[in-house]
């Protein structure tokens, strides 16, 4: 018994209540409150208008059911406010991505990207490739002759033909935390805002994520209630997150507690040695230590903290 994707998309979005709801929506890839058509019906992002045995209904059996090699899904990946663009190639049979760094997102720099790249593989590994209706691709014809490859276009509005594609651009804009490199070990005692002295040596045997945060931060205020969601998915777990509020007094501290939800200790950094010991120079600054008190990973800016590679990468330090 064969069932579609969009059959299980369709149930999660539609049966599950409550807790149970949010749950599975959050175990997906993309965690979408809704699900739908990409864009409205009225919008012009379908501007390739090929030709009838160019649809994806016409493609040929061998490429639907990837029986051989040399069948291409392509997109772009658009920087911020297009200042930036990659374009990704990926074969339906073997999973192999190409990246293609791209001048603009004009139809011929797209197509120059893409069979400067192509043209690396052999003949026989370029046979076809799948792609948007997005206008980048209007020199599909001219790309088609020079490489000798077939060219398909997915319906509008359908992301989901071309999930090869799809997934692994998910893959490559996820979050990743970086190795830490530098002074090791470093001491972190300070007082909590309930005037609790807190020392990271008396959490030994347990993973610790520290993060450095003020409330006049925008992405610090972002990423709190992951790091609350962090806590809560590792509560059974040798796990303790550490904030560091830097420089604000405990009546600023107080003020924005009542208005966000923030159950996780505070440590008070006012005279900011804490934020010299530890080399931070933007907010928010996250160290992840392992059991033994090392410093392991760093990332400097707001995360979803409980997005499954993360939690995964945490996981792997107890």
């Amino acid at each position: 018994m064969q069932i579609s994707h969009e059959t299980i998309y369709g149930y999660i979005y539609t049966h599950p209540k409550g807790e149970l709801k949010k749950l599975m929506i959050h175990s997906l890839r993309r965690s979408k409150s809704k699900r739908g058509v990409r864009g409205s019906k009225s919008s012009s992002y379908s501007t390739i208008k090929p030709k009838e045995d160019q649809l994806i209904c016409h493609r040929p059996k061998d490429i639907n059911e990837r029986m051989i090699a040399g069948h291409w899904e392509g997109d772009l990946i658009a920087g911020s406010q297009n200042k930036s663009c990659v374009g990704t190639l990926v074969e339906r049979k073997t999973g192999y991505l190409i990246l293609s760094k791209m001048k603009s997102k004009s139809a011929f720099d797209v197509r120059q990207g893409f069979e400067q790249k192509m043209k690396a593989i052999p003949e026989f590994l370029r046979l076809s490739m799948t792609y948007d209706r997005g206008s980048e691709m209007a020199q599909h014809s001219i790309l088609s002759d020079n490489l000798k490859i077939d060219v398909y276009f997915a319906d509008p509005h359908a992301p989901w033909q071309r999930g090869s594609n799809e997934n692994t651009n998910g893959l490559i804009g996820e979050p990743v935390l970086k190795l830490y490199k530098g002074k090791s070990n470093i001491s972190l005692k300070l007082k909590s805002i309930d005037g609790q002295l807190l020392n990271i040596k008396d959490f030994d045997n347990q993973v610790i994520l520290i993060n450095f945060w003020a409330s006049w931060c925008k992405p610090c205020v972002k990423e709190i209630p992951s790091l609350v969601r962090l806590q809560t998915i590792l509560k059974d777990k040798p796990f303790k997150i550490l904030t560091v509020n830097v420089g604000e007094s405990k009546q600023e501290i107080d003020a924005f507690i009542k208005k966000v939800k923030f159950d996780l200790p505070i440590m008070l950094d006012h005279s900011e040695q804490a934020v010299k010991d530890w080399g931070v120079y933007a907010y928010p600054s996250n160290f992840l230590l392992d059991k033994n008190g090392k410093i392991r990973y760093t990332y400097r800016g707001a995360l979803e903290w409980d997005a499954k590679p993360i939690v995964k990468t945490i996981q792997s330090l107890f």
